[in-house]
């Protein structure tokens, strides 16, 4: 219910999404990337927590591991963007719109 909440003020109220990403007419909103994020680390957590609650039986632990598990995940997730960034294996070299 909650996850549904936050997608939906997302969608619906944000004014996220002006910056678009893609290649020719297949672009996507930041907006959209921000929901699809939101969704899989979703997803990704109820699975963490379902086989660990499978495997220990304890719903507190299996609780307390998809909690962590998501607060980890999104601190690595965010020095590995910030690490690609310094990477230029793969970008294309823009040119300028005019020369003098």
């Amino acid at each position: 219910m909650v996850v549904q909440f936050i997608l939906k003020t997302i969608s619906a109220k944000s004014t996220i999404g002006s910056g678009r990403k893609g290649i020719g007419n297949r672009m996507e909103s930041t907006r959209r990337s921000v929901v699809k994020a939101i969704s899989y680390r979703f997803f990704g957590t109820l699975t963490t927590t379902a086989l660990v609650l499978l495997i220990i039986g304890k719903i507190e632990v299996a609780a307390a591991v998809g909690l962590i598990d998501t607060l980890f995940k999104v601190v690595v997730y965010v020095l590995h963007e910030r690490a690609w960034n310094r990477i230029p294996f793969g970008r294309e070299k823009s040119e300028p719109e005019y020369a003098i």
